[in-house]
């Protein structure tokens, strides 16, 4: 809450319950200030941040970016995922180095995947859709799945067919632009279990145009996927060229 209302209650619960931390995001630090100044006025012993996308701008604005670097001189620790975003976070915010610990991701297991055929059949992909690439996710711009379509057009190998699996404001453009493929590509929206969507597939393809420790990757990567990923963020960093992907 930005305002003043909801600053005090917020500073209230803080002082009821005495956490020993406090945590919270500063993807909006404008919006993240006035309630780091509320667990301080409560007495919050340690303010922590964990930086999920630190590169993904809105922060190009100057006010933007003055209130990420005010916002991060009252946290006692900042969380990054990868050891590009803590150089970024050092770089580009002055967030000094000794305040940064690097967590990478992780994904629950898996209980058991479906065989192939079981999960084509249960999703209702055709058995026969040889390579079935696909990838899990946002369908933004950023995210690049207009670019793997093009890619998977230039590729030309018989039998191809292309899934991409998630919700967003491209969905009603990639239905439409999907129909003039030389292929078939599957738009099954949200699906709540991922680990049916990648056992149905052959290949997991990522290739975002900045991503920081992708949770779809290393779900894929645990699926025992062949990964084909763009080398941004902290792609590089769990992906071995030629190796794991």
């Amino acid at each position: 809450k930005t305002d003043l209302t909801g600053m005090r209650r917020l500073q209230d619960l803080a002082e009821r319950l005495a956490p020993d931390i406090f945590h919270l995001h500063l993807s909006s630090p404008i919006e993240s200030i006035p309630a780091l100044v509320a667990a301080r006025l409560g007495g919050v012993k340690s303010v922590i941040t964990t930086e999920h996308a630190p590169a993904w701008f809105p922060l190009e604005k100057p006010y933007s970016r003055a209130a990420k670097r005010a916002a991060t001189r009252m946290i006692d620790a900042v969380i990054a995922l990868c050891r590009v975003d803590a150089a970024f976070l050092a770089g580009t915010f002055d967030v000094p180095v000794e305040l940064i610990t690097i967590i990478p991701n992780g994904v629950p297991l898996f209980a058991r995947l479906p065989s192939r055929d079981e999960a084509r059949k249960v999703l209702g992909f055709p058995g026969n859709a040889h390579p079935l690439v696909g990838y899990a996710g946002a369908l933004e711009l950023k995210k690049g799945v207009s670019d793997l379509l093009a890619g998977a057009a230039k590729a030309e190998l018989p039998g191809i067919a292309v899934a991409l699996a998630g919700e967003g404001t491209l969905a009603p453009q990639l239905r439409q632009e999907s129909g003039a493929l030389p292929f078939p590509v599957f738009l099954p929206g949200y699906l709540p279990e991922v680990g049916d969507f990648l056992a149905a597939l052959d290949i997991f393809a990522l290739v975002s145009h900045g991503e920081s420790m992708p949770l779809a990757l290393l779900e894929a990567m645990h699926a025992g996927l062949p990964i084909l990923a763009s080398r941004v963020g902290g792609i590089p960093e769990i992906i071995e060229d030629g190796v794991t992907g």
